[in-house]
């Protein structure tokens, strides 16, 4: 348990777990003697002094949160799609009305707006729309096989959050043993075969675009101090779902492997917030803090390159994440004949070694350059992906559409506005991601056509107005964030309401971006009834005829 007196923070800790109770335990830890009091005083007021109560009516329990709480549970898938259903019956129900007595044009009202507030093609109940993102190394590896023979390298750069997901703390109880029995042997058998080890920790941030991902994961409940005393955590993975607990353990981690290293003949780097931690102390430092990457997923391509400019030709990346290997794709298309860039990558059956260095000759420079604007177009992370298209049907159509290739490289480069005709060609892609047989080339019309065929608005794609929104959050991550991967501290856009769709204070889910204020602005207008009285409202105010939904049934003039 350690010294109960030597805990200096003003949080409310318990002293045998070290478990760190939330801000309304706080609140009731700091307000439980006078809301007890203010209840003695009501009760005696009420039923001893002024007997407007009865001595034995009910009192009302008090629902303190303290360190027992619950994870608040969202609304299920089923529930979900009933909401969506409800909303199509009253969306079409209405446009049947209005189209009896006004001049109704649907495809000029209905198939170039969002029918719903969060685009069915682009949104799974309000949050991203996630695909199968290991989808793309499929087709990856049918430009260069997988090996399983180890290669030879002479650097390797961790993913430390992976690395920790992995190791499970088995017969260890402290945060003590662990580092020592588990994390720092691990960490002892890396350094065998290379001369240089680069851990990378991921960082964590409030109002991170990745929220909704990590969301999907799971929340953990409590935060937990991590000193070398501290008890293990029964359930790791909850613990490791609190982004404070993660942020002291890589902390409590570093430091460990840190005081035990010390071989002359080898390099150690170990990121530290923005800083980096390095012994010996490695040259040119100023490249790589410091770093204001969020993710470690850029930041050990910024290590590895970071290697390759002080004498490692062989690097190896070990990483559980396609993100880390579309990066490294794009990455080693720069690299000289006789460099050689390789992923370890998967766990247990799946894990084998790529190629980077292959894979980039293979696809071609321009492709493989264009390829992280692709992977974030088509659905990572922070982006969604199309409903029910994977990445094997986008990287199909990439193939046979090449002019693709140059409207990705347009938007790489993180333009302020989208350019009219990378937005065309972007347009074009969509259109044939959901219709390989299409002759269009406007998106709206297509929505219409498709919409003729298969009779349900969630199997046709967004609007042009919801695809340039799209188009806008994948081009701030595959431009501005993946296109300075090379920067330690490159100038992004903080605010993520910003760029492309919207998002609630929780960074889960979609919010209406602007296009849905031409929703607002055309079709409500459209479906315009009075409530009350016709000639003072919007029906009149519009120039509209009354239809059977207004409180007239239709008889004004």
């Amino acid at each position: 348990m350690g010294n109960p007196f030597e805990e200096e923070s003003q949080d409310v800790v318990k002293l045998d777990t070290k478990e760190i109770a939330g801000p309304a335990a706080v609140e009731t830890v700091m307000n439980a003697k006078r809301i007890s009091q203010e209840q003695f005083e009501a009760f005696t007021r009420e039923c001893l002094l002024d007997r407007t109560k009865a001595v034995d009516d009910p009192i009302p329990r008090n629902k303190l949160k303290v360190f027992s709480t619950s994870t608040p549970r969202s609304q299920s898938k089923g529930q979900q799609q009933l909401a969506s259903v409800k909303n199509d019956r009253e969306l079409f129900a209405r446009l049947y009305i209005g189209c009896q007595t006004r001049d109704g044009n649907l495809e000029e009202f209905f198939f170039r707006h969002e029918n719903q507030a969060c685009p069915p093609a682009l949104s799974d109940g309000g949050s991203l729309c996630t695909g199968t993102k290991n989808d793309l190394l499929t087709c990856l590896e049918e430009v260069s096989d997988a090996k399983t023979e180890t290669p030879v390298t002479t650097c390797i750069v961790l993913d430390g959050a992976a690395i920790v997901q992995m190791l499970k703390p088995a017969a260890s109880k402290t945060f003590e043993e662990y580092a020592q029995q588990i994390f720092i042997p691990y960490m002892s058998t890396k350094l065998q075969t290379v001369s240089r080890l680069d851990l990378v920790w991921d960082t964590y941030l409030a109002d991170s675009l990745k929220g909704s991902t990590r969301a999907k994961r799971g929340q953990g409940v409590w935060r937990r101090r991590v000193v070398a005393a501290a008890a293990i955590p029964g359930n790791w993975q909850n613990f490791l779902r609190v982004d404070s607990n993660k942020t002291e353990l890589f902390r409590f981690l570093s430091a460990a492997l840190m005081e035990w290293f010390d071989q002359e003949d080898k390099q150690l780097a170990i990121t530290d917030g923005e800083a980096v931690l390095s012994k010996p102390l490695l040259p040119d430092l100023t490249s790589l803090a410091p770093c204001n990457h969020e993710e470690a997923d850029s930041r050990m391509l910024l290590h590895a390159s970071h290697a390759g400019q002080h004498g490692h030709h062989a690097i190896l990346i070990w990483t559980v994440d396609t993100d880390v290997v579309v990066l490294a794709v794009s990455l080693a298309q720069e690299l000289q004949p006789e460099d050689k860039l390789w992923l370890a990558f998967g766990t247990g059956q799946s894990f084998r070694y790529l190629a980077a260095h292959e894979i980039a000759a293979g696809l071609g420079r321009e492709k493989a350059r264009a390829l992280p604007m692709f992977h974030a177009l088509t659905g990572c992370d922070t982006v969604s992906s199309f409903a029910r298209r994977g990445k094997k049907t986008a990287w199909a159509v990439w193939t046979v559409l090449p002019e693709l290739t140059e409207a990705l490289l347009l938007l790489s480069s993180a333009p302020r506005d989208i350019p009219d005709d990378a937005m065309r060609i972007i347009e074009r892609f969509v259109i044939l991601l959901y219709d390989r047989t299409s002759k269009c080339t406007d998106i709206d019309k297509a929505r219409r056509k498709l919409f003729a065929r298969k009779n349900n608005v969630q199997l046709i794609p967004p609007t042009k107005a919801a695809l340039e929104e799209h188009v806008k959050r994948a081009v701030y991550q595959g431009g501005h964030v993946w296109g300075q991967i090379l920067l330690p501290a490159p100038e992004l856009l903080h605010q993520p309401t910003g760029v492309g769709q919207g998002l609630e204070k929780d960074s889960t889910h979609l919010t209406g971006p602007g296009y849905l204020r031409q929703l607002t602005a055309a079709l409500s207008w459209f479906l315009a009834s009075a409530k009350r009285v016709c000639e003072s409202l919007q029906v009149q105010k519009a120039a509209l005829q009354c239809t059977a939904l207004c409180v007239c049934e239709g008889d004004c003039t």
